[in-house]
């Protein structure tokens, strides 16, 4: 319940900063001004920006944003063990920002409407039909999980006299499961020790002496960007997909809108994911975005509910929980946008 309330207090804070309404968060210099992390400079003003300075300025006031929705925890009466993950999708314009502190995430996936079942897929199981848009659904950018078993986690952990304890093997219906890493952390105020399963949260001030840190991830791509990615393959490019910055990002987007054969992407559709960890322990993330592609485009003419497809997501990853026979389940909670 506590780290709840952490959660929704720095919700409420990031909506109000984005909202620009006074009551968020910000750099306050003396005119109450908010943190604007849709910062657009016009050429005019500025005699033309660079597209990579603009990116770097983004994820500066990014980072300085999920400072101050940390800092925003001190103010208010939460205990020091408080604390929470926070994962966002921000779209301004034709550019998109994703950022994520903890072992919550955040994927943006396609959905080629053009694109039909593969042969491959037809002779496995000629029959069923549960996963039929395998071959429309691609993952085409994710957040991380921060884990302290990372190596610069856990760098950054170990040298400030935090300690790691490492994921172990556990069994789960008949096979072997790995538990989670954890930051293992004195409390001052108690005496006593406790461990936090990420390396990055919002609150948890009790962990911010050992190297547990509120900064972000921060990723900023285009639209253009992500339907490039959506026509390779293989079919999950999260990993080998080359970073490109200020001219390139320019190239690439003519290359979508010079090509005048199939692959123009008119077919394509994108839409955000942002996931706790309850769910992902249980639910692979493509059976996630396979799961929620055929109610918003497969299922609408037959009165297909996204509600409905999230329920499903919920309850089945629930279950899950209680087959492990513990009395503890984690949040499970999960939320929808469509991009494009």
């Amino acid at each position: 319940k506590m780290g709840h309330a952490v959660a929704h207090s720095a919700l409420m804070d990031l909506l109000h900063t984005i909202e620009g309404d006074g009551n968020g968060v910000g750099n306050n210099d003396g005119d109450g001004s908010n943190i604007d992390i849709g910062w657009k400079p016009s050429a005019e003003e500025n005699g033309g920006v660079d597209e990579e300075e603009e990116e770097d300025e983004m994820k500066k006031r990014t980072k300085a944003l999920f400072h101050e929705l940390h800092e925003g925890t001190r103010t208010r009466t939460f205990s020091t063990l408080s604390g929470c993950t926070f994962s966002m999708v921000y779209q301004y314009g034709d550019s998109i920002l994703a950022a994520n502190v903890g072992d919550s995430q955040s994927f943006i996936a396609s959905y080629n409407k053009s694109s039909s079942p593969s042969a491959e897929h037809d002779e496995k199981d000629p029959n069923s039909n549960s996963n039929s848009n395998s071959d429309r659904v691609k993952i085409v950018y994710s957040t991380r999980k921060d884990k302290a078993d990372l190596e610069h986690e856990r760098q950054r952990i170990e040298s400030m006299g935090g300690s790691i304890q490492l994921p172990r093997k556990m069994l789960f219906k008949g096979a072997e499961k790995m538990a989670t890493s954890r930051v293992v952390v004195p409390h001052k105020e108690s005496g006593n020790t406790f461990s936090l399963a990420m390396s990055r949260s919002i609150g948890d001030q009790y962990a911010k002496e050992v190297g547990v840190t509120s900064e972000p991830i921060v990723d900023v791509m285009t639209i253009a960007k992500l339907k490039l990615r959506a026509m390779e393959s293989p079919r999950d490019t999260r990993d080998k997909e080359p970073q490109l910055r200020g001219n390139q990002k320019k190239q690439q987007a003519n290359n979508v809108e010079s090509d005048n054969g199939d692959g123009d992407g008119d077919d394509i559709r994108l839409f955000a994911v942002s996931v706790s960890d309850g769910l992902f322990d249980h639910i692979a993330v493509e059976e996630i975005a396979q799961h929620l592609a055929k109610a918003m485009y497969e299922h609408e003419s037959e009165g297909g509910s996204l509600f409905k497809a999230c329920e499903e997501l919920i309850m089945r990853s629930s279950s899950e929980w209680k087959e492990l026979g513990l009395t503890y389940r984690d949040d499970i909670t999960i939320a929808v946008q469509r991009i494009l």
